[in-house]
Order: C-alpha cells, then sequence, then structure tokens
C-alpha cells in the first residue's frame, strides 16, 4: 500500500512520513497491532512528481464496522502501551497551534465566510485555553477514527500514525463509541467533551482550508462548522435558562 501526500510542502511532507515510518517501524517491531512499512522495497518517504510516498506492507482488510468497535479500542490499548517506549513524540498542542495559524490565514480559509472564520477562530481559543498542563500526558495514537483501522483475519491494525503525540488520554477517546470509552475508564467526562468540541473546530479548519479538493471534504467541513454551531448555541441556551 501507499501512502500519497501532495497537499503539503514536499519538505514538510518529507519530514512528517519520515517520523511516521519511524513510529511504525518501532510499533510494529515490537508485536503492537499496527500496520507496517516496508523493507523491501524500503518504505521510504519517496519523492515522485510533486508528491511524497511512503510504502507500507499490504493485509486483506475489511472497512470497521459497529461490531467491531470493542476489539478495535482493545487493539488501540496494546498500540498506547507499545508508544510509550517510543521517545520524542511531539505535544498534542503543536497539532492544535498548527491548526490556529492556518485559520487565521485568511487567505488559506478562503472557502469559509469570514463570520464563519471568526467564529471558529473564538472557539478555538477558548477551547485551547489552558489546556498545555491538562490532565496527566500519555503516549497518543492522535487521530482514532475508524478509517485508520483495518480489521484483518489476525485482529484490528492501526494506521495513520503521523499523527502520534502525548497528551490528555481523552483526545484519543473523543473518536471512540462510549462502549469502546469503557475499556480506558476512568477518565474525565467534562475534558473529553471539550477536547470532542475542539477535534470538530480542528476538523473543520483543514477541511476548509482544503476545500476545493473534493465535494467530501466540503460536506465534511460542513458537517463539524454546523456540529461546533449546534453545540455553541445549545450552550448559549442552558446559560440563558439559569
Amino acid at each position: 500500500m501507499a501512502r500519497v501526500q501532495s497537499s503539503e510542502p514536499p519538505d514538510a511532507a518529507m519530514a512528517a512520513m519520515a517520523r511516521e515510518v519511524a513510529v511504525a517501524r518501532t510499533l510494529a517491531d515490537a508485536g503492537a497491532p499496527v500496520i507496517a512499512p516496508t523493507r523491501d522495497p524500503p518504505a521510504g518517504p519517496h519523492t515522485v512528481g510533486h508528491a511524497v510516498i511512503s510504502l507500507w506492507t499490504f493485509a486483506e482488510h475489511r472497512p470497521a464496522t459497529d461490531a467491531d468497535e470493542v476489539t478495535a479500542a482493545e487493539a488501540l490499548r496494546a498500540v498506547h502501551a507499545a508508544l510509550a517506549h517510543v521517545a520524542g513524540l511531539p505535544p498534542f498542542i503543536d497539532a492544535l497551534d498548527r491548526c490556529a495559524a492556518v485559520l487565521a490565514d485568511r487567505a488559506a480559509m478562503h472557502a469559509l465566510t469570514e463570520a464563519d472564520r471568526a467564529f471558529l477562530e473564538a472557539r478555538q481559543q477558548a477551547l485551547r485555553a489552558g489546556l498545555d498542563g491538562a490532565g496527566p500526558s500519555v503516549a497518543l495514537h492522535g487521530d482514532t477514527h475508524a478509517g485508520n483501522v483495518l480489521m484483518t483475519a489476525d485482529g484490528p491494525l492501526w494506521g495513520d500514525l503521523e499523527s502520534a503525540c502525548r497528551g490528555p488520554l481523552e483526545w484519543d477517546l473523543v473518536q471512540l463509541s462510549p462502549v469502546a470509552r469503557r475499556l480506558f475508564e476512568p477518565y474525565d467526562r467534562a475534558l473529553l467533551r471539550r477536547l470532542s468540541e475542539l477535534r470538530s473546530v480542528n476538523v473543520a479548519v483543514w477541511c476548509w482550508a482544503d476545500a476545493d479538493r473534493s465535494r467530501d471534504v466540503r460536506a465534511a467541513g460542513e458537517h463539524h462548522l454546523a456540529r461546533v454551531k449546534a453545540i455553541a448555541a445549545r450552550a448559549t441556551a442552558s446559560h440563558l435558562k439559569r
């Protein structure tokens, strides 16, 4: 399998992919349930035209379904345990700050109305405030949506480790179902709600920054923007009732 990155500048894409391959190699060698980079041919990353690619071992698989949520969460716990031994994982705050920089760039957010850009910026700043020391910092996958786990005959394999980081456990739980989250108790439910909204803000920003790429990307941006607006509206309504 090949992972292709053509939307970032080549130098940035090369650095990110090199780190992802190194992390995945370490985890695979330790027996963690992850998709392993290839050895022959070398995993790279390689430059092909204007794109940067990395190569990964192919595994027969099917997409994860709701019935797989607990099994996938058990595999995620094993990934967390292996990641705990990986040195140099960046803080999850770094990803938030990169998102804030894009959001502040009106040219990058040209597909979004100024009112919506300002709304997302205000929510990102409010939700980001004070998170530098929010709870214990643990090793995280960083992007645990169901599309990043493959169900194979040998069990779930987690991929897309480019977002591996250190931060509050709740950052990896926001994309899991309530049933799957039970495997990680105890956790901070208030922090989970805050980070869930912040995750939607970030996804909305990255999708709107790349909205011209496809209808699916724009639709995802619209979905997460609408979700953040709905959360804000409920909070306002609740405050007015007090």
